[in-house]
């Protein structure tokens, strides 16, 4: 039993992991799965105006205290760039707009890397820029519910 200890400690580096068909599937059936979801959600968006049907959920934050979260007007955003308005989607949720490239980026980025093995660079990793963005979505949700602020309400 020590020869085995003392070989598994004399190794330098772990066994690299076998690629397998199956991490392959599992990997492709998660991207496929995200798309269709993406793809009904769109399509959900793109027909269905959020403020007319009820079927979107409502925001839990706004019906207990009646004050705008940094997502609040997401959904109505989200339906008006899908019908080409942007203004009307900056007036429901503008960081939602700013931000949305980031999303899509990350999601490529993740796609490719399941996919294909390949990584995109990702710009925005250090732990300053997280910490940034984190303090942007908290003011952005505090100011748009000041009273001189009322243009960033949905």
């Amino acid at each position: 039993m020590n020869e085995a200890l003392s070989t598994c400690q004399d190794e330098s580096r772990p066994p690299k992991p076998i690629a397998s068909a199956d991490g392959w599937w599992k990997a492709n059936t998660l991207i496929l799965v995200t798309v269709f979801a993406t793809v009904v959600l769109a399509v959900l968006y793109a027909f269905l105006d959020p403020a007319q049907f009820s079927i979107f959920p409502r925001c839990v934050f706004h019906q207990i205290t009646g004050l705008n979260c940094p997502g609040c007007g997401g959904q109505r955003a989200i339906h008006h760039l899908l019908h080409g308005d942007v203004t009307a989607a900056l007036r429901f949720n503008a960081i939602l707009v700013v931000m949305l490239p980031f999303g899509i980026w990350g999601l490529l980025r993740w796609s490719l890397k399941l996919f294909a093995g390949r990584k995109l660079p990702t710009p925005f990793t250090h732990v300053g820029w997280i910490w940034m963005l984190v303090i942007v979505v908290i003011a952005f949700g505090v100011i748009r519910n000041l009273p001189g602020f009322a243009w960033l309400s949905p």
